[in-house]
């Protein structure tokens, strides 16, 4: 099926707000609690999509797949190590996925046919510094990248009148940002999470050539990681970091630790690691690339394989995501099923949906 079609035909079901989840309609996904999963997997380094309710995921059932172009022989700017993925809605194009990868290229996929695994790019960039984070600002049509290293944000504005035109996008703003590697609009600000800070940003503008940021305030963090949305609780972004994963209130920038019910660190991992900013305390969040949670308060989180098992110290991917329940019991861990053929790196697992809040 046609992504344009299935859209069309989604957007009547749901008139008023965002479309629930990629190629299921919105009645379905709400009546079965089920939803659908954006995984950044970096073995194949591929985009792959899939439905939470599956009981194992294999080609098969794989609702949407995407790979990158072939890189050129510039090693510093390539799609290797693919780092982030997001879904906005557009004016001109419908959905679209929004990618970074780590080697320096960032993108705008038009997502297509749902069957095509090499899907085009309406657009692509390199800020290079390691990009981790994407976000789309709507109205003016603004990208924002998070790079981590050696920590910078870039932002691309569109030409003066042309919000929807995405080949007239150019650099409009570039600075540093220790550690940046989160991004997220919650419809209203601009939120970058960096390794020292979580800062709130309004903006004005309608081009590249007139974009501002403005600080509007700043919260302490300890080695940030990913930003998402709190889908059920509205004034709530979920942040992960170096040690913890927690919510953070949009409205009086309180700080909330999260803690799943039952889940244990084991207790002969070493206390100091080379992949951690400093040392590493005995928590069982430590390590958590990304935390995503539903309306149902359902999560489910990507943990870097270092943090539980002692064998793999330093590797920053897993090959499974966790899931909990809404009062943050681990209820089942999944990953790929054998027919696919390899072992799957995924570094950060999203819910499939346009939503700000």
């Amino acid at each position: 099926m046609h992504r344009r079609s299935l859209l069309k035909g989604l957007a009547a079901t749901t008139v008023g707000g965002p479309l629930a989840t990629l190629a299921l309609p919105a009645t379905a996904a709400q009546a079965d609690g089920s939803y659908h999963i954006a995984l950044c997997e970096q073995f194949k380094n591929q985009i792959l999509l899939h439905d939470s309710a599956d009981e194992t995921w294999t080609p098969a059932n794989r609702k949407w797949t995407w790979t990158p172009p072939a890189d050129t022989a510039d090693n510093r700017a390539t799609w290797r190590n693919l780092s982030d993925i997001k879904f906005r809605s557009t004016t001109a194009h419908g959905w679209v996925a929004l990618v970074t990868a780590s080697y320096g290229k960032v993108g705008i996929v038009d997502i297509g046919d749902l069957n095509d695994p090499n899907a085009p790019l309406l657009w692509h960039e390199t800020p290079y510094g390691n990009p981790h984070g994407i976000e789309r600002i709507p109205g003016i049509g603004a990208i924002v990248v998070a790079s981590s290293e050696p920590g910078l944000l870039t932002v691309y504005a569109p030409a003066p009148g042309q919000t929807d035109d995405m080949s007239t996008l150019q650099k409009a703003l570039a600075f540093d940002y220790e550690g940046a590697h989160g991004v997220w609009y919650d419809g209203t600000f601009l939120w970058v999470l960096g390794t020292k800070w979580l800062i709130k940003y309004s903006w004005s503008g309608t081009s590249y050539k007139d974009f501002a940021l403005k600080n509007e305030q700043m919260i302490a963090v300890t080695g940030g990681h990913s930003l998402d949305t709190d889908l059920s609780a509205s004034d709530y972004l979920l942040m992960t970091d170096g040690s913890t994963v927690n919510q953070v209130s949009k409205s009086t920038g309180k700080v909330v630790p999260w803690h799943p019910t039952d889940y244990a660190r084991p207790a002969s991992y070493p206390v100091v690691g080379p992949h951690w900013i400093g040392p590493m305390e005995p928590l069982p969040t430590i390590g958590v690339k990304s935390l995503a949670r539903v309306a149902s308060g359902e999560s489910f989180w990507l943990q870097a394989i270092g943090a539980t098992d002692p064998t793999r110290q330093g590797d920053w991917w897993n090959d499974h995501i966790d899931f909990f329940d809404a009062q943050g019991k681990r209820t089942r861990s999944k990953g790929l099923d054998a027919s696919y053929g390899y072992t799957p790196r995924f570094y950060r697992a999203r819910v499939s949906q346009v939503a700000f809040a």
